[in-house]
């Protein structure tokens, strides 16, 4: 507070003393009698602050002692991992199976095949009944059978299907981000008033009832916001109140049309 140079009157209701202080804060002049009242207000004020803080950081120190506030969230986590491993497991057991199978099949023909071939090759000897013709049919055949065998392996390869989705990715859905507390600051005003306080302050001049608007710079379409704003007013003869408009409704002091609007 700073020291009046003029003889302004106090601003308190009903008081005749002549106002000494000045309030940097909400710029009233007070006597000596009402400024240690404003000063234990304002204390109050502080005090219902400085409990404010209290509660809510004892609010933060029991969530975070409290094991089962993201115990849960991790359960699902691992849940969906040991679940992932499974199916993958799952899958690549199913897949070897299925390679054993399909060489198993190709080695058995071609060991059914070896077995005839020798059948052949033993009957012929003990006949002794068998040509050049004989012969190279018999070589044409084994190298064929020599072929299939190189070829089991290396012909099957393992490949992903980008297709399909066998484990599903997760992700965290919060509806925190959805309710913001707005840093609001006062862009413009209408009227007889003037923004101070880093725009976040606005105080209305003179005594004449008539209306005057202070409109805030941000824009909302959508979600939750929190605003934190306080209205205060000396004379019962003023009225206000808190209004939504449209970006484009156009505001003007003899024209806007509050009950269309208010909300406070």
């Amino acid at each position: 507070m700073s020291l009046s140079s003029s003889k302004t009157p106090c601003t308190s209701n009903d008081c005749k003393n002549v106002g000494i202080l000045k309030c940097e804060g909400c710029s009233q002049t007070f006597c000596r009698t009402h400024v240690i009242e404003h000063r234990d207000f304002l204390s109050h004020q502080l005090d219902g602050v400085v409990l404010e803080h209290d509660t809510l950081q004892q609010m933060v120190m029991e969530q975070e002692n409290k094991e089962n506030n993201y115990h849960s969230l991790f359960k699902q986590i691992d849940k969906w991992e040991q679940d992932s491993i499974t199916k993958i497991q799952q899958t690549a057991n199913e897949v070897r199976q299925e390679i054993e199978t399909l060489i198993g099949s190709q080695r058995e023909h071609i060991s059914k095949e070896l077995h005839d071939l020798a059948k052949q090759l033993r009957k012929a000897r003990e006949d002794d009944d068998f040509i050049e013709t004989d012969l190279r049919i018999w070589t044409d055949i084994l190298e064929k059978l020599k072929h299939d065998v190189y070829k089991v392996s290396s012909s099957m390869t393992v490949s992903e299907d980008p297709t399909k989705l066998l484990v599903a990715k997760i992700f965290i859905s919060s509806s925190v981000s959805q309710y913001l507390e707005i840093d609001e600051r006062l862009e413009k005003s209408i009227g007889n008033v003037y923004i101070t306080e880093n725009s976040h302050l606005a105080h209305r001049l003179g005594l004449e009832r008539e209306r005057t608007f202070v409109i805030g710079e941000h824009e909302y379409s959508s979600g939750k916001y929190k605003i934190r704003f306080v209205m205060n007013k000396k004379d019962s003869k003023f009225v206000m109140s808190f209004n939504i408009s449209s970006k484009y409704t156009r505001i003007q002091q003899h024209e806007f049309e509050l009950s269309k609007s208010s909300y406070g």
